[in-house]
């Protein structure tokens, strides 16, 4: 399969299973319009929520293999990348969407076909294509990850963070010793945690004018086989409230949470008792509470979110 073949060659005949008919011409390319977000207008210090990242699982159906691969090599939004073994392809759909895929069938320890997407940028022409050409020639059809992003205008470099129970964290810190970025957990895990300054990421990465004083990304990395049905549990173990300490509590232990809160590493200096000590009073401070808001922007989201993976699943959802 050249790939001059699959970038420059035109379908003969465009009809609806043409994934090129609808998007060869600019004004067709519109991004999906149902991860645009509803205002939250009770709850001022969320501004956005949405899903950032899909994968799709699928086992391509051995039968039908060659009539999607011949799909492929016709439409010139489509290029593979190349293979990456005597039988697996990657491909490159209108430059938004990651497909793999193996003619080596189905076996037990891994599925043969995936889409990893960030809906966003995803223009709404390929929702149209993978229901009516690739998830026909699917079966066992379900998601193995989902990135839900849920933005705020709160600054949370003012804020603690945490977990309930203790997990693997690491932090970057700008050269003022200013909060940019904090990770919970292990990207290898089922669940994993991104909180960063979005508003310094665009401004850095795109140069974009933000109009919101500070805008913070707080991101639910989930994967696994049941994800689409346990994904709104996805915030129940994490801490976000200020550090505001109750005024009976001695100045020695004020400096002590205020370093361990700006130096985590320093719990690696204290006994077993300390680290408990000092663990349980910063997740105590009196300060606002922002779990709350969060939950409920959840909940007030979860319909359109679910509604959302349920659009690419025809079939229905599986696991």
């Amino acid at each position: 399969m050249p790939k001059s073949q699959m970038t420059t060659q035109e379908p003969t005949k465009k009809n609806e299973s043409d994934f090129g008919a609808h998007s060869n011409s600019p004004e067709n390319t519109k991004f999906l319009t149902f991860a645009q977000n509803p205002p939250f207008p009770d709850l001022p210090e969320i501004h956005k929520l949405s899903w950032d990242k899909l994968t799709i699982l699928g086992n391509l159906d051995p039968n039908r293999a060659q009539s999607l691969i011949t799909n492929f090599c016709n439409d010139p939004y489509i290029v593979f990348q190349g293979a990456y073994s005597s039988r697996g392809f990657h491909v490159n759909i209108m430059d938004a969407v990651d497909c793999r895929f193996n003619l080596d069938g189905p076996s037990k320890e891994a599925r043969t076909f995936s889409l990893s997407f960030n809906p966003n940028n995803t223009p709404e022409e390929f929702l149209f294509f993978y229901t009516s050409v690739i998830a026909p020639c699917l079966t066992d059809v379900g998601f193995s990850r989902l990135d839900l992003a849920i933005d705020t205008t709160e600054d949370l470099g003012t804020y603690h963070m945490d977990t309930v129970n203790p997990t693997g964290t690491v932090e970057y810190r700008g050269r003022g010793r200013e909060l940019e970025t904090l990770y919970f957990g292990s990207r290898k895990g089922t669940n994993f945690i991104r909180i960063y300054d979005k508003k310094k990421e665009l401004k850095a990465k795109d140069k974009q004018a933000i109009p919101e004083a500070d805008l913070w990304r707080i991101e639910f990395e989930m994967k696994g086989p049941k994800v689409a049905s346990t994904w709104t549990a996805c915030a129940e173990k994490l801490l976000i409230h200020k550090i505001e300490f109750p005024q009976a509590t001695k100045g020695s232990d004020i400096v002590m949470c205020l370093a361990l809160q700006e130096h985590p590493t320093y719990f690696g200096y204290l006994s077993k008792y300390e680290r408990a000590k000092y663990r349980k009073m910063l997740k105590q401070t009196e300060g606002t509470d922002l779990m709350p808001v969060v939950h409920q922007a959840i909940k007030q989201s979860e319909q359109r979110l679910q509604a959302e993976l349920e659009q690419w699943m025809p079939g229905g959802m599986n696991s």
